[in-house]
């Protein structure tokens, strides 16, 4: 059963294979991972706000607010993958202000394995992205042929990998997790309606 790209999961056992496997390993790359993290919020918040105290209150909002502390300790995928998340925003920013190639196919390789590691926030990535590209450029980000080539090469790979996704998770018996199945997509992201369920709202902001 596949549900994203074993990244997180490669780096886990590459790193157990050569120091042991323990439950404080897990917890130290999580813990690694949401401190790169912070750094390339802080990073791409300066790169962005004039204000020197905004970064700085991010980074520390970002590392000290109790649902990061938690996801940033735990041994699961999301602090992983918000890291590769924001690198790739972090590095993509950069090369929309200095339009230098070392920074751009970084761009791309980062971009896609941030989106393959879950794909469900791929589509978030992406918005952003182009948003940052409108923010430095403005409307010249239409008429730009290397902007296309990123969103082209990332959306290409994402599909790529999808489609051999659903392959092997039909051919395990586990047709359910594919992205040609309506009901895996309202598992995964829900309804419109339950959007406006003000009942569901109510736990989660009781969780958080």
């Amino acid at each position: 059963l596949i549900l994203e790209s074993p990244i997180y999961q490669a780096v886990m056992a590459g790193l157990a294979r050569l120091l042991g496997y323990s439950e404080g390993l897990g917890r130290i790359i999580s813990i690694i991972a949401g401190i790169i993290s912070g750094l390339s919020l802080y990073i791409l918040v300066k790169s962005i706000s004039r204000n020197r105290f905004i970064p700085l209150f991010t980074l520390v909002f970002f590392w000290f607010y109790p649902l990061a502390i938690f996801v940033q300790r735990a041994i699961l995928i999301e602090s992983f993958t918000l890291m590769l998340h924001l690198i790739a925003l972090a590095v993509w920013f950069a090369f929309l202000r200095t339009n230098r190639i070392w920074l751009y196919l970084p761009a791309i390789v980062v971009s896609i394995l941030a989106i393959v590691s879950k794909v469900t926030y791929g589509p978030v990535l992406l918005l952003f992205m182009f948003l940052l590209g409108f923010y430095v450029h403005g409307i010249k980000i239409l008429k730009t042929p290397q902007i296309w080539i990123f969103f082209i090469s990332v959306s290409s790979a994402v599909y790529f990998w999808q489609s051999i996704s659903d392959q092997l998770n039909i051919l395990s018996n586990q047709a359910f997790f594919t992205s040609q199945n309506k009901e895996h997509w309202f598992w995964n992201i829900g309804t419109l309606r339950e959007r406006f369920d003000l009942s569901a709202w109510y736990y989660r902001l009781r969780d958080i």
